[in-house]
């Protein structure tokens, strides 16, 4: 059990993570830098999303008033990919978990069929 630290003054909704996270794990002063942007990423991704809440996803342009999205739409997706990013950069994995490897696309069938489509009353 790590020492509980207490979160930056400045982190929101997001300070419950910290908090949480600084409780279960030693992290370095580095570790701790990255927790603190993924925190505020978090934040600013909430703060968005009540944005869209309140004003909705679109907005009517001038002059001619066709919607348009809303520029919270998309500080709202980067900043939640830019969280979900960083959180796995810090690999806070329980430590006897089995490591999931997956592999290239190739090796677990993902990507593109490649296969030919036959001419009918062929057969390969």
């Amino acid at each position: 059990m790590a020492e509980t630290l207490k979160p930056p003054s400045h982190l929101a909704g997001s300070s419950a993570l910290w908090t949480k996270v600084t409780s279960e794990w030693e992290l370095a002063p580095e570790e701790l830098a990255i927790l603190t942007l993924a925190c505020e990423s978090l934040d600013r991704a909430a703060t968005a999303r009540r944005a869209i809440k309140r004003h909705g996803q679109t907005y009517d342009s001038e002059p001619h008033g066709a919607p348009r999205p809303r520029p919270e739409l998309a500080i709202a997706r980067a900043e939640a990919a830019l969280a979900a990013k960083l959180l796995k950069q810090l690999d806070l994995d329980e430590p006897e978990a089995p490591a999931v490897h997956r592999g290239p696309r190739a090796q677990r069938g993902g990507g593109r069929v490649t296969r030919q489509k036959q001419a009918p009353g062929r057969t390969a």
